[in-house]
């Protein structure tokens, strides 16, 4: 068998996993943790592992897995099966266990190993997950963690990782330029592909074809809506076997997987040509899209990006737009604007090297449904001179000729 370690797969340096283990050990120690618990979960898309990921390199089309992660000593990682940690894993980590038994016994079991079943245990995603505030972590999981270790205290760990995980190290950025590569590649897939009596789902498939051809990983988000201006359909997370008509429009997110790592963009269409409303509104998000961008440097507040997203109700009696934003890594990392917003986010500072999500909107005043409105975003790195974008499409509405 080929080594893991010459499979010509993503994989990150020594110096990068001393960086992250230094940082989160820090947060361990300033908050009493004796040891971090990552517990399996492959929700949404596989964000919901992205602490076990960022630690270990363990990942990969949803694999399960799960880490005991101390404040001093070896981690370990526990798998399904001896080859599903993931090829670039064994760089970073050397003590892997197959889980023969249920998780909790396992993790319990070395806990005890390491002396800590009366410590202070810290679980990621107990509570307060970006998307899902009440936690991630299997609750039979728990209830088995803490029969085993009746004395440890049990702890939230989300922030543990996820304040490390906001501000990117050079190496991250790199990962996520590669993402936008892939990314780019389906939309040249949907702009060649889309054309009227062409089933939409043979659309998608192309477009998650480039990707995979091109060595992304799986599972991977590609949200979509498509339809006359108008009666756009519902957004799906995959498409149907429905038939594109002339002039239809197809309004869509786009991910793509490289080592784990999943920028975004959103890149509308018409299998046609975009009527005078829709080209105005398209200038009008140009405008907002812009006016945030300028503004992504260190030291300005989320507040302040909200105030430059809504550029155009300021300016049109017809229409207005706001801004959408979440952070880019190994699925999505803090803060989500609109959602899970609060004064305490809004005052916030970006830092250098911090990845976003950046889409503002804009409709009609009057607007009543999701499809009325034009959206088109690209994912951003804070720079001192302002937010850069890692796409390298010019920004369009795409069209095709009559």
């Amino acid at each position: 068998m080929m080594p893991p370690s010459e499979l010509p797969v993503p994989r990150f340096t020594i110096a990068e996993r001393d960086r992250r283990w230094a940082a989160v050990r820090a947060n361990m120690a300033r908050d009493g943790v004796d040891a971090l618990v990552c517990v399996y979960h492959t929700g949404h898309h596989n964000h919901w592992q992205a602490d076990l990921q960022y630690l270990t390199q363990i990942g990969g089309n949803n694999v399960d897995a799960s880490l005991v992660f101390p404040l001093e000593g070896e981690p370990t990682g526990f798998v399904i099966n001896p080859y599903y940690e993931g090829p670039a894993a064994r760089d970073w980590l050397s003590d892997f266990r197959v889980t023969r038994r249920a998780w909790g016994d396992m993790i319990a079991e070395r806990l005890k190993e390491l002396k800590l079943d009366s410590g202070t245990i810290a679980i990621s995603g107990l509570r307060d997950h970006l998307r899902a505030p009440e936690g991630i972590v299997p609750s039979g999981t728990l209830d088995r963690i803490r029969e085993l270790v009746p004395e440890a205290k049990i702890v939230n760990g989300t922030w543990l990782c996820q304040e490390p995980r906001m501000r990117k190290s050079a190496e991250e950025v790199v990962f996520l330029d590669r993402s936008i590569e892939l990314i780019e590649k389906s939309v040249d897939a949907m702009y060649r592909t889309a054309r009227p009596g062409v089933r939409e789902c043979e659309v998608y498939a192309w477009m998650l074809w480039e990707q995979v051809a091109n060595g992304g990983d799986m599972p991977t988000l590609l949200s979509w809506l498509s339809g006359p201006w108008g009666g756009m359909s519902q957004r799906l997370l995959q498409a149907s076997p429905r038939v594109l008509q002339k002039n239809d429009f197809i309004f869509n997110e786009i991910e793509s997987r490289h080592g784990g790592y999943c920028a975004q963009q959103v890149q509308p269409m018409c299998l046609g040509r975009i009527p005078p409303e829709v080209e105005e509104m398209f200038k009008w998000q140009g405008e907002a899209f812009e006016a945030v961008r300028e503004r992504m440097k260190p030291g300005t507040t989320f507040d302040e990006l909200i105030e430059a997203g809504s550029i155009v109700g300021k300016k049109s009696e017809v229409y207005h737009s706001h801004v959408t934003m979440h952070g880019r890594g190994l699925g999505e990392d803090w803060p989500l604007i609109p959602g899970r917003y609060s004064p305490e986010i809004g005052r916030l500072q970006l830092e250098e090297r911090m990845v976003f999500i950046m889409k503002p909107s804009v409709e009609r005043r009057d607007a009543k449904f999701r499809g009325d409105g034009i959206v088109w975003g690209d994912t951003i790195e804070v720079t001192a001179s302002g937010g850069r974008r890692l796409g390298k499409r010019p920004r369009a509405f795409l069209q095709l000729d009559d």
